[in-house]
């Protein structure tokens, strides 16, 4: 790899989320791309937290208990990738994943069971949170003394915009098991939601904005396109292929985890991270 990499996207961290136009946390045919690159490039993407600055390196896990989960997840792009059309694949090969510098920290929380919970709300109903210093690929925290872990850093969402169509199959798709029965299948399905919604570039007109969050989806499913995958061995050296839907791909990237365990039971985010 030789000269210098291009950085495509760049985040304020002394700045809120919501101002950052670079930004999204829906997904749309019409998001409007903030980044261009060619096929075969090296390039450089900044990212936030999913959460958008919501969490805090504090001691109080008040801002987990309070969190506003409709603004998740926070992503950088999307990214135009020039000739790329639909029916295309679009190879993406992940060289390097590392914090931003000086913000070399992460953290793991519980959802309180009254707001969001998660997966062992019966075992763990209560809202947590621990602090996380991470030095290379170890990570520490004075929530958890003696406790040193390697991680396995991954990008939790990384994936391509849907066609309108393949949108319109999106919602129709998880409308059906809602009306059912809704308490029991949340994680699997959601509907698009204007609470919360924040649709980068577009916010500039918000008459369009309004509008295409009362169809753009949720990002937590993983779905045709990618998406929210969470995948961990999707790390440093590896390789994935998503299906392009809408002309120059609109490729995103986000929801970075330091480590994480099989299905996501227990969570751990960088908390600011930067990826290329």
């Amino acid at each position: 790899m030789q000269g210098t990499i291009r950085t495509v996207i760049s985040v304020d961290l002394t700045k809120c989320a919501r101002s950052q136009h670079v930004l999204h946390n829906r997904l749309h045919p019409e998001l409007l791309p903030v980044a261009s690159v060619h096929p075969g490039e090296v390039f450089r993407v900044e990212c936030v937290d999913c959460m958008g600055g919501q969490i805090a390196n504090n001691d109080s896990a008040e801002d987990v208990l309070n969190v506003d989960l409709s603004q998740v997840h926070y992503v950088s792009g999307p990214i135009q990738v020039e000739g790329a059309e639909p029916g295309d694949y679009l190879e993406v090969e992940i060289l390097e994943i590392q914090p931003l510098q000086g913000h070399e920290w992460g953290y793991s929380g519980i959802f309180d069971v009254k707001n969001g919970g998660s997966f062992l709300y019966d075992y763990f109903p209560r809202a947590a949170k621990a602090i996380w210093d991470i030095e290379g690929i170890y990570a520490s925290s004075r929530h958890i003394p003696g406790v040193r872990l390697a991680g396995l850093i991954h990008p939790g969402i990384l994936g391509t915009a849907p066609s309108q169509e393949m949108l319109h199959k999106w919602n129709h798709r998880e409308a059906e098991p809602l009306a059912k029965d809704a308490d029991k299948i949340t994680a699997l399905a959601y509907l698009p939601d204007e609470k919360g919604s924040f649709l980068g570039a577009l916010e500039n007109n918000p008459a369009a904005a309004s509008k295409i969050a009362t169809e753009a989806a949720r990002s937590l499913p993983p779905r045709e396109n990618g998406g929210n995958c969470d995948t961990k061995n999707l790390s440093r050296g590896s390789r994935v292929w998503l299906p392009v839907y809408v002309p120059g791909a609109k490729l995103s990237v986000g929801d970075l985890h330091f480590s994480q365990g099989g299905g996501e039971i227990a969570v751990m985010y960088l908390k600011n991270c930067a990826y290329h």
